[in-house]
């Protein structure tokens, strides 16, 4: 009798199991968002957002920069002076020299939750519709100098030194 109530037990266990994972359809896994900023001198001054099912890994996730991260200005981007008509511009030190919209050396900082973060000392960004996306040069000649957690290193599918 013991024998049966034990089968039976593991049977209404299976049962279960097996309904949640006929509910745990592939639409319905969860949504990690991915959330980008640039920063100048502390303040950021473009946010952008996105979302994944958490599967890609850093590398892919830092490649949303060139296809699905549209940086939106925040207030402080008024403080770079920027055309309101620009198709491009650059920010940072170019040979010595100030580009049209910073003063001294700048600190930038682009944060990719997910994705890694970088200081570069030059950022090329190119208006997208009402936003702006950092040029493709940019993003991926930067990709060798993110930094990464080690969590997301040990997480890569196939580790590429560079783009």
């Amino acid at each position: 009798m013991k024998l049966l109530s034990s089968l039976a037990t593991v049977v209404a266990v299976l049962a279960v199991v097996s309904s949640a994972r006929l509910l745990a359809t592939p639409g319905s896994a969860a949504t990690r968002l991915i959330a980008a900023s640039i920063s100048v001198d502390g303040e950021v001054v473009l946010r952008a957002s996105t979302s994944d099912d958490g599967h890609p890994d850093a590398d892919e996730v830092w490649g949303y920069l060139n296809t699905a991260l549209v940086f939106e200005p925040t207030e402080a981007f008024a403080s770079l002076k920027v055309a309101p008509d620009a198709s491009e511009v650059t920010l940072g030190w170019l040979r010595g020299k100030a580009t049209a919209h910073l003063g001294a050396p700048p600190k930038m900082i682009v944060d990719v939750a997910y994705g890694g973060l970088d200081q570069p000392f030059v950022l090329k960004l190119e208006r997208v519709d009402d936003g702006w996306r950092i040029a493709e040069e940019t993003v991926d000649g930067r990709f060798a100098y993110r930094r990464i957690t080690r969590r997301e290193a040990a997480l890569l599918d196939a580790p590429e030194r560079v783009r």
